[in-house]
C-alpha cells in the first residue's frame, strides 16, 4: 500500500541542488507529503552555500522556482521567489509528470491546492483480489488432528505487491485457525462427519487499507470407521477361547466382539491348560470368574474387571497378585495353591467374605489384619 505521493527530503550534497542563474539557493522546503497532510512548514533562513543535513530546510528572498528529483528517489522542491504562491504543472522528471499548486499561509506555512503524480502508475492504491474470485470450498477429513493445513492456502494477490493479512469471520470461524501472513486455513481440533460436516467461514485479505473477502465452504469428509462393539477381540490362548465360544454359544473359530465379551457375566474356564488370559479384559461386565487348576501366572488382564464378586485362581503359577487390588467388590477370593508371598495388595478388599490363601508361601499376613 502506498500511503503517499513522493517524499522529498533534504540530502547534503549541493550537488542535488537546483539554483538560479546566480548559484545562490534562495528557498528550500522539505516536503513530506502523505495523504491527508494539508500544509509543509515554511524553513528558516539560510546563507547561500549551506549544506543542509536530512530533514533541515531553509529559506531566502529570491525570483524563481524549480524542483528535482534526487538520485536516490526522493526529491526536492527549490524555491527561488519570495512570492505568495506557486504553480507547477506538469513538470516532466525521469519520465514522470508533476504537478504542484500551493498558497503561502499568513503563517507562514503552504497549504497545497493540488498535487499529483499523472503518470506514476503506483500512486493508487487498488484492493487486493482474491485469486479464487468471491467463493472456494476446502475439504478435510474427519478426525484429522488439530493445526492440519485444509488444502490449499486461500490466497489473494496485490497489483502493488503490498504486504497482506488474512483474517477469519463468520458463523463458523472459531472451528478454524488461519496463517495470516499466508491464508493457509487449519484445523483447531479435530472435526467429527457426523456431528457437522458442512462448515463456512469467511476470510478477508487486507493491505492495511483495502480489503477483500471469499467465502470458504469446507467440506469434512466420512471416514469410514469400526465400532468398537463390532471390533473382534484377540485371544491368543486357544483354550481360553474355547471355553468363551462356548460360554456364548458360538462356534470354533467364529470372530467374537466387544460387544459379545461385554455380555458376559459368569465363565468357568477350570482343568482347561489355560495359560494367557489376554482378551478377558473386554469382558468388563463378569462378576464371576472360574480359573482354577491352570497354568496361568500373568493375571494382569484381570486388572479392570472391576465388576467382579468372586474370582477363583487356585492352583496355578501365581507370584504376583497386585492386579486385584483394584477389585474391590470382590467378596469370595481363592488363590491355594501358587506361588505367592506378599499379600499385601488384599489388604484394600473390604468386603472380603472368603478368602483362601493355603499352600503358598507367605510369612507375612499382616495385611488381612483389616479384614473381618
Amino acid at each position: 500500500m502506498r500511503t503517499q505521493l513522493f517524499r522529498f527530503i533534504q540530502d547534503n550534497k549541493t550537488r542535488n541542488r537546483v539554483l538560479n542563474s546566480k548559484r545562490v539557493i534562495l528557498l528550500c522546503v522539505t516536503v513530506l507529503l502523505t495523504y491527508g497532510v494539508e500544509s509543509i512548514s515554511y524553513g528558516e533562513v539560510c546563507e547561500a552555500g549551506d549544506i543542509l543535513a536530512p530533514g533541515e530546510s531553509c529559506t531566502y528572498p529570491g525570483t524563481d522556482v524549480e524542483f528535482t528529483v534526487l538520485n536516490n528517489g526522493s526529491g526536492q522542491f527549490l524555491f527561488f521567489t519570495s512570492g505568495n504562491s506557486f504553480n507547477i504543472r506538469n513538470t516532466v522528471i525521469n519520465g514522470v509528470s508533476y504537478t504542484l499548486v500551493a498558497n503561502k499561509l499568513t503563517s507562514g506555512s503552504w497549504e497545497i491546492e493540488e498535487i499529483a503524480d499523472s503518470t506514476a502508475p503506483t500512486i493508487t492504491n487498488t484492493a487486493p483480489t482474491f485469486t479464487e474470485g468471491t467463493s472456494t470450498t476446502r475439504s478435510i477429513a474427519e478426525n484429522t488432528a488439530a493445526n492440519t493445513n485444509i488444502g490449499n492456502a486461500v490466497a489473494a494477490t496485490d497489483p502493488e505487491n503490498d504486504t497482506l493479512t488474512y483474517t477469519l469471520s463468520g458463523t463458523d470461524a472459531t472451528s478454524f485457525d488461519i496463517e495470516s501472513a499466508t491464508g493457509q486455513l487449519k484445523t483447531k481440533s479435530a472435526l467429527d462427519y457426523e456431528t457437522k460436516s458442512i462448515y463456512t467461514v469467511t476470510i478477508t485479505a487486507s493491505d492495511g487499507s483495502l480489503t477483500d473477502t471469499i467465502t470458504v465452504t469446507i467440506n469434512v469428509t466420512d471416514v469410514a470407521e469400526t465400532s468398537p462393539a463390532t471390533t473382534a477381540v484377540n485371544i491368543p490362548d486357544s483354550n481360553l477361547r474355547a471355553k468363551i465360544e462356548a460360554a456364548l454359544g458360538k462356534a470354533s473359530g467364529d470372530p467374537i466382539s466387544t460387544a459379545e465379551m461385554e455380555a458376559l457375566t459368569s465363565l468357568t474356564a477350570q482343568d482347561a491348560s489355560i495359560r494367557n488370559l489376554t482378551g478377558l479384559e473386554t469382558a468388563t461386565n463378569l462378576t464371576t470368574l472360574k480359573l482354577g487348576n491352570n497354568s496361568i501366572s500373568d493375571i494382569s488382564a484381570l486388572t479392570v474387571l472391576t465388576k467382579l464378586t468372586e474370582l477363583q485362581l487356585w492352583d496355578n503359577s501365581i507370584s504376583n497378585i497386585s492386579a486385584v487390588a483394584g477389585l474391590t467388590n470382590l467378596t469370595k477370593l481363592y488363590l491355594w495353591g501358587n506361588a505367592i508371598t506378599d499379600i499385601s495388595h488384599v489388604a484394600g478388599l473390604t468386603n472380603l467374605t472368603h478368602l483362601r490363601l493355603g499352600e503358598n508361601s507367605i510369612s507375612n499376613i499382616s495385611a488381612v489384619a483389616g479384614l473381618t
